[in-house]
Formats: structure tokens, C-alpha cells, sequence
């Protein structure tokens, strides 16, 4: 079965999912520089929740013009060929199908904004978007200060995540790029762990890092580019601490996996790595559901 074309290439298309709100902003930003970075098109999407039957056409034609007007005011012309969508309904629905139509392969959101709790999250729109994408979701919490520099890529040693490896390799050939994997040793009280027992487990984990370079395909040279980085812990803890320390820009996850840890369809422990983030998220379907999906 042939890989999607979003994995043997930058994307030609990208297309962005917004609402106009402020959040948004830093989403059109990226959306926008990663389309001149690529040259690729972009192409804006704009859902208005409201009844089909309470639009006309005329409303629905006036109304798409103030979004394209919005839209082309906030990118002060760096683009003047994006296209603009605007349709009534559900936005999850109306992303991924327009994303469908354009041959997207990428779609690159905001995040929405819990008032009560004073935090970021998800959504519930974002949630079902990365259930329904067939391509890459990017996920933008930072403001652009120029082409992403430092670059994680969080892995379990699976099929997926050597997807997300290449995926980060073809995209982005030029950056510094680390292969992160977690490791929990045993608690204490149930096994007497000592740092010699951690050593092992770290040394036999580089062995089965090394096999997994092996099979996914990367040239040697590839291989002595990558920052190559276990340690002991809890996924989505280690991750968020390591972009902060580090000043990592984007995290790149697989959306399966042999374990909970990258499984965002079946699992929380994605959702948690995404929420805990400081930084940006790209998200890598699973390449073998995608093309059967299509």
C-alpha cells in the first residue's frame, strides 16, 4: 500500500482552520509563513455555526467577503493568492472536508480557551478534527518568530512513529531534530530500582532505538543528524519539560502506537502531552488508516 503524499513531501496546500478570533492569530501567522517557506497554497477555511436556512445566498456571499477581507487584511498581503472558504455548519465538518477537496497536506489550527479554568486546551472542535483528519493537524500555541529552530520528535519505537520521523525529516531536512523516548522503571517499593538497573534499561532501550532507525528507512547520514534522547519518567511530564528547558518550538507526534503513550484516537496520554505543551504540535496520522480512510 502506497504511503500518503503528505509523507514524501513538503505539502503543496495547507489549509488553515480559523474562527477570526484573536487566538487565531498566531495559527494564520504560521500557516502563512510555512506556505512561503514551502510554496505551497493556503487556503483559509471559516465555519459560521448558525442553521443553513438562516443564511440566503446573498447573506452567506456578503458574509464570505468580510471573512476574505479579514483574512487579507491580517496577512497584509504576503499572500495574495490564499483562498477563502466560508460555509454554514459544523466546523470539524466543513475543515475536513474543504481540507479533502483542496488535497490539503496540512491543516493548521489554534487552540481554544477554557475562561473558567484561566488555561488552554483543545476543544471540542479541535478533538474531533484530529479524530477525522486524514493529514497532518498542526496545532499552534507560539507566535512565529521566524522558521521553527529546535524540534522534537516524541516516539515509542512503532510503525507510527517512525511515520512521524520520516514525516519530520522531509519536512524540515534543515533543523535540529531529537528523537525522544520515555521510559517508566520500575516503582519503588515493588522492585528494589537502582540507578545501575536504569543504566540497563536506557542501554537496551538505544539498542531497540538503533533497530528502529534501521527499519524506518533513514540514510546514515540522517541518522548522525538526530539527537537521540531516553530517559526515565512519565511521557507528558518529560516532554513538557524538555521543551522549556531546551526551548523546543515543535513536538511532532504519531497518532497511534504500540502503547497508550501516542494513541490520540484511544488513548489520553497524547491529549495530555498536547495540553501540557508550551510550544507547537504536529500531529502525524497513521499513514496506513489515511489511505484506507480514502
Amino acid at each position: 500500500m502506497n504511503d500518503p503524499a503528505w509523507l514524501n513531501g513538503k505539502p503543496s496546500s495547507i489549509l488553515l482552520a480559523t474562527d477570526l478570533s484573536a487566538r487565531c492569530d498566531r495559527a494564520l501567522d504560521r500557516a502563512a509563513a510555512l506556505a512561503g517557506e514551502w510554496q505551497a497554497r493556503l487556503v483559509a477555511v471559516h465555519a459560521i455555526e448558525a442553521a443553513p436556512d438562516m443564511l440566503d445566498g446573498e447573506d452567506a456571499a456578503v458574509a464570505h467577503d468580510l471573512v476574505e477581507a479579514q483574512i487579507r487584511r491580517d496577512l497584509q498581503h504576503q499572500l495574495p493568492d490564499i483562498g477563502v472558504v466560508v460555509q454554514v455548519g459544523r466546523p470539524e465538518k466543513i475543515v475536513l472536508q474543504t481540507a479533502r477537496a483542496e488535497q490539503s497536506g496540512l491543516i493548521v489550527t489554534g487552540i481554544a480557551r477554557d475562561e473558567l479554568l484561566g488555561r488552554f486546551g483543545l476543544g471540542n472542535s479541535v478533538d474531533s478534527l484530529l479524530r477525522g483528519a486524514r493529514t497532518p493537524v498542526l496545532i499552534v500555541k507560539q507566535r512565529p518568530a521566524g522558521p521553527y529552530g529546535d524540534i522534537l520528535v516524541a516516539s515509542d519505537f512503532s510503525e507510527s512513529s517512525a511515520h512521524a520521523l520520516r514525516l519530520a525529516l522531509a519536512w524540515f531536512p534543515d533543523r535540529r531534530l531529537t528523537l525522544f523516548h520515555a521510559f517508566e522503571p520500575p516503582p519503588r517499593g515493588l522492585a528494589d530500582t537502582t540507578p545501575a538497573d536504569i543504566a540497563a534499561q536506557r542501554a537496551a532501550l538505544q539498542a531497540e532505538a538503533a533497530a528502529f532507525l534501521d527499519r524506518s528507512g533513514l540514510s546514515d547520514a540522517q541518522q548522525r543528524g538526530l539527537n537521540l534522547l531516553i530517559e526515565p519518567g512519565q511521557p507528558a511530564e518529560l516532554i513538557a519539560s524538555h521543551v522549556l528547558d531546551r526551548g523546543v518550538e515543535l513536538v511532532i507526534l504519531g497518532s497511534h502506537g504500540r502503547s497508550a503513550v501516542l494513541d490520540i484516537l484511544l488513548g489520553s496520554t497524547a491529549k495530555d502531552i498536547l495540553s501540557d505543551l508550551a510550544c507547537d504540535a504536529l500531529l502525524v496520522r497513521e499513514p496506513r488508516a489515511a489511505v484506507a480512510a480514502d
